[in-house]
């Protein structure tokens, strides 16, 4: 309305939503079409709260729902945080068989499993490199925790307690029933084979993906094309190790590395290179032009790199033009309250399933600037099949949050059949 009132003065620029495609392999899309719909149903995680199993509520958990999402999220963000996340569920679940292993098939043997699962008694069984296996690596959002918010200790505490009591009734009531006891550990144990077996098989059809990733070239291919006609790029995922495996990647890269690149992320983590390769720690902010390597620099020295215009209160704390980096890529840590306006162009490497958070990126551009801008460009990278598989899924999530199931005749979700049937977001 501003814009209309006012067509001369330059305070918001016209949104362009565009589609970035990708194109996988077949065999590349075959899995990821597995992955999205026999996956998403028949992984049965059982590391995440096994009480259920105890309690009959196999399906019903909210947790377990939470990891299936997470699983699929991770899958559509890159191919190194499928990876990773393949390597965090195996490790998890034979932890869990390990441990189920040195108990007895009964209803004492459950209780101390489970007793150990939650942590409520120590682990004398085995030591495990636990920080491998932290869920929070597995799927950082940068989320970070108020640990001095006394109502939130309170209500853990309480869930805790809650937790404790739930596992005590169950366990009474196994111990009456010693059938019903050893079939709770069978389907325990047969859950975790299960799983076992469909991550192998993710890993063996994904296996030539996993080095070379078609989308993270495609992104890569896009930002040479837009630094080499000058225009600034914005990138962002939801997850902080997609964000370091696409900057690493693309410091690699010539034209984009002479021109600069920056990274953001909420706290220093960890990276792979590769499975058989150790650890490096990657620390969370950090800039590439011309060969220079800046590590550790401060988020307001990152955010002056990249535009200058839009942080710099006086001309002496601009950088020098041979300083400035032409990209930026960063979790959600960039998504709220930063002023990144001197960019035109975002590409979203994934998107996140609140439309908050989504709207939240764009503002990072979507802001007053000093330039001229008649357009804003806002990308999404994803083979067509992604492309309609998210947005059935996030169509099917507006109608079960209206109180309308969006299903055929047989009860079956309908998709979106047609990328041309998509409107404008």
């Amino acid at each position: 309305m501003l814009r209309d009132a006012m067509p001369d003065l330059n305070v918001y620029a016209r949104r362009q939503a565009e589609w970035l495609p990708v194109e996988f392999e077949p065999s590349t899309e075959a899995a990821l079409e597995q992955i999205f719909t026999q996956f998403e149903t028949q992984l049965y995680i059982p590391f995440a709260d096994p009480v259920r199993y105890l309690t009959g509520s196999v399906e019903q958990r909210g947790l377990l729902q939470n990891q299936r999402r997470f699983f699929l999220q991770r899958a559509e963000s890159s191919m190194y945080a499928l990876r990773r996340t393949i390597v965090n569920f195996r490790g998890r679940i034979e932890q869990m068989q390990s441990r189920l292993g040195s108990v007895t098939p009964d209803a004492d043997g459950l209780k101390q499993f489970i007793l150990l699962h939650y942590g409520f008694e120590s682990d004398q069984l085995e030591q495990l490199d636990v920080g491998a296996l932290n869920d929070r690596e597995a799927w950082d959002e940068d989320y970070e925790e108020d640990e001095d918010d006394e109502e939130v200790e309170a209500e853990q505490q309480e869930k805790r307690q809650q937790l404790r009591r739930t596992i005590d009734l169950a366990i009474a009531r196994l111990q009456s029933d010693p059938v019903e006891a050893r079939r709770v550990y069978s389907l325990m144990w047969s859950a975790c084979d299960n799983d076992l077996m469909q991550l192998q098989e993710i890993q063996d059809l994904l296996a030539d993906e996993f080095v070379k990733d078609h989308k993270r070239e495609q992104v890569t291919r896009k930002v040479r094309e837009l630094v080499s006609q000058g225009k600034k790029v914005l990138l962002i995922s939801i997850f902080s190790d997609t964000v370091i495996d696409y900057y690493r990647y693309m410091t690699q890269d010539e034209a984009i590395a002479n021109r600069g690149i920056g990274m953001a992320i909420g706290s220093t983590k960890r990276y792979y290179p590769s499975p058989r390769d150790r650890s490096l720690q990657v620390t969370p902010h950090n800039a590439l032009r011309s060969g220079r390597q800046r590590t550790g620099i401060k988020r307001q020295d990152l955010f002056r790199l990249f535009a200058p215009a839009a942080t710099c209160r006086t001309v002496a704390e601009r950088p020098s033009p041979d300083e400035e980096v032409m990209v930026l890529i960063g979790s959600e840590t960039l998504s709220v309250g930063q002023n990144l306006q001197d960019a035109d162009y975002l590409i979203n490497i994934d998107l996140p399933w609140n439309p908050m958070t989504l709207e939240q990126r764009i503002g990072r551009i979507d802001r007053p600037k000093q330039h001229p801008c008649e357009n804003l460009y806002i990308y999404y990278a994803n083979s067509e099949s992604q492309l309609l598989r998210q947005a059935s899924r996030l169509a099917n999530l507006n109608k079960k949050l209206i109180g309308e199931t969006q299903t055929g005749q047989d009860g079956v979700i309908q998709g979106v059949p047609n990328v041309d049937d998509l409107g404008a977001s």
